[in-house]
């Protein structure tokens, strides 16, 4: 199917359910750790983003109705800006890390404060360069990367997505949201084991695919199929 200029994506394993099972890998101490203390959408940092502090919001007010007209026009025009930016792809970078880092600071604030999985691709242009596509959500356990595209030419080569925040299973299936490690049904901070088969059937004949994960304790953690090695994924890589 083409959609523009883009192509769809070969075959892709789907990134498997968050997982109550452990998996008994070593992990590295953490070396990049998140933002997590709120949503890369939120209001206030669009308000930071684009000038709209609250306290300007109040001269606004003051200003009667053409005050107020004039600052929700300027909101409505900073969250088109944002909507836009939302769809774009992270890159170009020199490794692919790179772009997962990106990538993930993106998507796990969003999917944190909603309790959702997030995902996208990893993908090299004709170039040599790492590009992230754009966070696309999931669902409270899940996210499928059937529907993510790359461009024409690009290569697939590695995956990301996120786990949401740390839960309990709810009695109908659902994740409840504690916040509270000690109380997580799902192993949110560590791949699950069918999260590495998946990585590992996509990485066949792709010499340097590489799986990520965003986790709730801010931690972003890569798999190595080759080695079969999962470790913590350092900034700026």
């Amino acid at each position: 199917m083409q959609i523009g200029s883009l192509a769809t994506t070969t075959s892709l394993a789907p990134v498997a359910p968050r997982d109550a099972s452990p998996v008994d890998v070593d992990v590295a101490p953490a070396a990049h750790r998140a933002d997590t203390s709120s949503s890369v959408l939120s209001d206030d940092l669009i308000a930071a983003r684009f000038g709209l502090d609250r306290a300007r919001q109040s001269e606004c007010d003051e200003g009667g109705i053409l005050g107020q007209f004039a600052c929700t026009v300027r909101e409505a025009a900073a969250r088109a800006v944002e909507a836009v930016t939302a769809t774009m792809p992270s890159g170009p970078f020199a490794t692919a890390d790179a772009a997962a880092v990106a990538a993930l600071d993106r998507a796990n604030p969003v999917s944190i404060s909603e309790n959702r999985e997030y995902g996208g691709l990893i993908y090299k242009d004709e170039a040599g360069q790492y590009w992230a596509t754009a966070p696309a959500p999931g669902t409270g356990t899940s996210f499928d990367p059937y529907a993510i595209e790359i461009p024409t030419g690009a290569i697939k080569v590695g995956d990301y997505h996120t786990h949401g925040d740390y839960s309990l299973a709810g009695p109908d299936g659902n994740p409840q949201r504690t916040g509270d490690p000690a109380r997580d049904d799902y192993n949110s901070d560590a791949f699950s084991a069918s999260d590495l088969r998946g990585i590992a059937a996509d990485a066949r004949g792709v010499d340097e695919y590489t799986g990520y994960l965003g986790t709730p304790s801010g931690t972003y953690l890569r798999f190595d199929p080759a080695s079969n090695d999962v470790s913590a994924l350092e900034a700026g890589r």
